[in-house]
C-alpha cells in the first residue's frame, strides 16, 4: 500500500507514510487533512480531519491599580506567565516576552531583540528571562543589584 497525505485538498510533499506528524504547529496548519491509500486494486480517500489550533488565552484578575490586569493588545499564543509586585510577564510560543503593568524602573521594558526565551520570572519590580542557550537576561529595578546577572 502507498499513502499520500493532503492538506486542504493538495498533496503534502513528502507526506507518504502511514501516519502524519506535524511539528511546531501554528495557525498556518489549520484546515482539513485527509489521506489517500492506494493498493493494486485501487484507492480510497479518508474523510476529512479538521485541525483547529487553540490559541492560548490569558485571563487576568486581581487589583488593576497599575494596569496589572490590562493585557497588551493582541496577546496570544502564551505558554507561561509570571507576576511581579505590580507588573506581569507572558512567554509566547515563539520565544518572545510581553510585559504590562507598572513600569517602575523599566520592569516592563522588555529588552529589544530578546528572543529564544524558554522561561520567565518576575519579582517586585524586576524581570528575568532564561534563553535556550542558558543565558539569563534581567531588566527593571536594580536598587540592590538584582539585574546584574553573574557571568560564569
Amino acid at each position: 500500500m502507498s499513502y499520500q497525505w493532503q492538506f486542504n485538498g493538495a498533496d503534502i510533499v513528502g507526506a507518504t507514510n502511514l501516519s502524519l506528524t506535524l511539528e511546531n504547529v501554528d495557525t498556518n496548519n489549520e484546515g482539513s487533512y485527509q489521506v489517500i491509500v492506494t493498493n493494486p486494486y485501487g484507492s480510497v480517500t479518508s474523510s476529512d480531519a479538521t485541525l483547529t489550533v487553540v490559541r492560548s488565552l490569558v485571563v487576568p484578575w486581581g487589583w488593576n491599580y497599575y494596569g496589572q490586569t490590562t493585557l497588551p493588545p493582541g496577546l496570544s499564543n502564551v505558554v507561561a506567565i509570571a507576576a511581579g509586585g505590580y507588573h506581569s510577564l507572558a512567554l509566547k510560543a515563539d520565544g518572545t516576552v510581553a510585559a504590562w503593568g507598572f513600569n517602575y524602573n523599566g520592569s516592563t521594558d522588555v529588552p529589544a531583540g530578546l528572543t529564544n526565551v524558554v522561561a520567565i520570572a518576575a519579582d517586585g519590580f524586576d524581570s528575568l528571562a532564561l534563553q535556550a542557550n542558558g543565558t539569563i537576561v534581567a531588566w527593571g529595578n536594580d536598587d540592590w543589584g538584582q539585574t546584574n546577572v553573574p557571568v560564569n
